[in-house]
């Protein structure tokens, strides 16, 4: 597997990440929550019979349950390519994918909670910036024509020659700094869905506590993963995957 496919294989994790989560979303059902309209002050309450409530909350439980093996899949998968891509020299590249890791948790945090306690019409505000987000990601032109013409250039020198590692070694830094390009697009797709988390948690600094809790356990874990394989060599995706998902899988999601 070459640094394209590696690179590759991480974007289109954090991708599919994304739109999954935004075609997965409340489907026009309210599941009982109380919501504040940003057009009006007026609190709508929704109050089912008892077996209409059951079913919604059949579909409340199984959503947050996708969304927790969704999330466990996204971080089993790019640790793996960050396995490989420090295997390989890319260290720029490793400690780039690792800080966007660290905030599509947090924001995939941040949804669990908002399956598991906000309205239909909470879920899928956000669920629409997750829809923005993807189709940004998936169109990027940097990872899917600049870098392999970028690789073409470096391999038109001898792999061992000294010219060769220079254009590797740019590559390496051209592509962390477009992840951390992406990662702080992130971030501010954080900061424009807090308006709707804080219409839903009443206690802020209970739930950011709570994410930065869930999420520093979770960076922690797959540092160490990290840590353990620094000095082995890349033999295969297959069973460092294996080590990726029994990791994350120790990690269970505490709701408020």
């Amino acid at each position: 597997m070459g640094l394209l496919d590696f690179a590759s294989s991480a974007w289109n994790t954090v991708t599919d990440f994304f739109s999954s989560s935004s075609s997965s979303g409340g489907g026009g059902r309210d599941y009982g929550g109380s919501y504040s309209s940003s057009s009006s002050s007026t609190v709508t309450n929704y109050d089912p019979d008892k077996v209409e409530v059951a079913k919604l909350e059949n579909e409340r439980v199984h959503l947050v349950k996708e969304a927790q093996q969704e999330l466990m899949q996204l971080n089993a998968q790019l640790e793996v390519a960050m396995i490989e891509a420090r295997c390989r020299g890319f260290q720029a590249m490793q400690g780039a994918m690792m800080n966007m890791l660290k905030e599509v948790n947090i924001l995939a945090e941040e949804r669990l909670i908002l399956l598991e306690n906000g309205s239909s019409e909470q879920v899928q505000k956000v669920e629409a910036m997750y829809a923005d987000l993807a189709k940004d990601i998936e169109n990027d032109q940097f990872m899917f024509e600049k870098v392999p013409q970028l690789l073409d250039m470096a391999n038109k020198f001898p792999e061992d020659s000294a010219s060769h590692k220079m254009f590797m070694q740019g590559i390496d830094r051209e592509m962390a700094t477009h992840f951390d390009f992406k990662t702080e697009q992130l971030k501010k797709l954080n900061e424009r869905r807090q308006t709707v988390l804080d219409s839903v948690v009443e206690s802020k600094k209970q739930m950011q506590a709570h994410i930065d809790l869930v999420v520093t356990k979770r960076i922690e874990q797959i540092e160490q993963v990290m840590q353990h394989n620094a000095q082995l060599e890349f033999k295969g995706t297959a069973l460092q995957l294996d080590v990726a998902q029994s990791k994350t899988a120790q990690i269970e999601h505490k709701p408020n």
